[in-house]
């Protein structure tokens, strides 16, 4: 006996929950509802997609962890997405305490792993936790998923968007190097992360870093324009990733332009928008392309109808990347599933894939899942992402002014 707890007319009292035997809600419903969940007592406490409680700090994270409950059980695909806080805070919520406070978690724990100089402690966590870890991989429970083939595609900037691409990496470089003589490189993270979305906006659609530069080529969109026919007229469908509002934009003017159905879902759009998203591409004749950010793509879909998967700008974290694949290589999937990685040569695109070759190791030290990139560079490899052929843009007539004033007026536009 379930009750689908939501909406204008759900129970206001926990005694009108009696005559069911499970009660299931969003964390959102949770939160507008506290008072109620927080007078009742139930025999199991399951998070479905826990790591919606991995900030331990947040609202969400305090009033699910005082809902009382004989047995609690967390469920989640990444439970470690960028920080080692994250997984006490899972904890904290299975077991209040058994990895000590906050303070002293991240004393003990989180600030020698995360700067990696002491693997013993490493060691002692995964050890700590394990017992309480049910891992199951896909290809455990599902041996017959079909083959999951993934192709990095190198994408050939040409030459004006190769002349944005070095004058923006110029411009960051010089300012990230003066900010860290300045007040040292923990004080620099904000400028370092707007000068490397900047560069990975370039990649993909340069005018979304800087509206100055509306008519330079996007050698990406070059290659959706010549590719995404060609997967519509073999009778396939494809879901395109991208973390950024203004590229799904652009897809969107370029389907319409070459008269390809599509559906489209990002992080602002409602739950019932997005049901209706999802139901729409998963019909039997349901458009054949789907625009998705990674907020919105992330968890929580099931998009079987596709086996073509786009991911138009790589993640820092290959585990959230991975998550956004799995919406089409999952349970129901009938079809080898084919993903497309377009990578930029010679960016901080590839810079990105290396690291995530060279530390692949990271990933998977405590539950077989990522940790932040960013977190375990220093000032030269920080640095080294903004290197490029200086010469590029030498003798074009052009200053770095008009570039300063655009990037630093332009309004982050990620969904991520």
């Amino acid at each position: 006996r379930v009750l689908l707890h939501q909406g204008m007319n759900r129970p206001t009292s926990p005694r009108e929950w009696r005559q069911y035997d499970l009660v299931v809600t969003t964390y959102g419903t949770l939160l507008q509802d506290q008072s109620l969940f927080q007078t009742a007592k139930f025999q199991f406490l399951i998070l479905d997609e826990a790591q919606q409680i991995k900030q331990s700090r947040t609202q969400r994270a305090k009033i699910v962890k005082k809902i009382k409950a004989r047995q609690r059980i967390a469920l989640s695909g990444t439970p470690v997405e960028n920080r080692t806080l994250e997984l006490w805070s899972l904890m904290d919520f299975l077991m209040p305490r058994y990895l000590g406070s906050r303070t002293w978690f991240q004393r003990i724990f989180a600030t020698p792993i995360e700067r990696g100089k002491v693997p013993e402690v490493r060691d002692m966590l995964r050890h700590l936790i394990a017992p309480f870890i049910l891992r199951r991989k896909k290809e455990e429970v599902e041996q017959e998923l079909p083959e999951r083939i993934e192709i990095e595609v190198p994408i050939s900037m040409a030459a004006d968007q190769e002349v944005a691409y070095a004058r923006t990496a110029q411009f960051f470089k010089s300012r990230i190097r003066k900010q860290i003589l300045a007040t040292g490189l923990s004080r620099s993270g904000p400028l370092v992360l707007e000068g490397l979305l900047r560069l990975r906006q370039v990649c993909t659609l340069p005018s979304a870093a800087n509206p100055e530069m509306k008519q330079v080529t996007s050698a990406k969109f070059d290659f959706l324009e010549q590719r995404i026919p060609e997967i519509v007229d073999e009778n396939h469908r494809v879901l395109i990733f991208s973390q950024f509002t203004t590229v799904l934009d652009e897809i969107s003017e370029l389907m319409t332009d070459l008269n390809i159905p599509f559906v489209s879902l990002r992080g602002s759009h409602s739950l019932k928008q997005r049901d209706k998203a999802v139901s729409s591409f998963q019909a039997l004749s349901g458009p054949p392309v789907f625009l998705i950010s990674l907020k919105a793509g992330g968890t929580g879909l099931n998009l079987t109808a596709a086996d073509y998967v786009i991911i138009m700008e790589p993640w820092w974290n290959p585990a959230v990347e991975a998550q956004a694949i799995d919406r089409a290589h999952r349970i129901g999937q009938t079809r080898p599933v084919m993903v497309y990685r377009l990578i930029a040569k010679d960016t901080v695109e590839e810079k990105m894939m290396k690291i995530h070759a060279e530390k692949q190791t990271l990933f998977k030290e405590l539950i077989d899942q990522g940790r932040s990139l960013f977190e375990t560079a220093g000032e030269e490899e920080i640095l080294a992402f903004f290197d490029n052929d200086e010469d590029a843009y030498v003798g074009t007539g052009e200053t770095l002014d008009s570039t300063q004033t655009a990037m630093r007026a332009r309004e982050m536009d990620t969904d991520s």
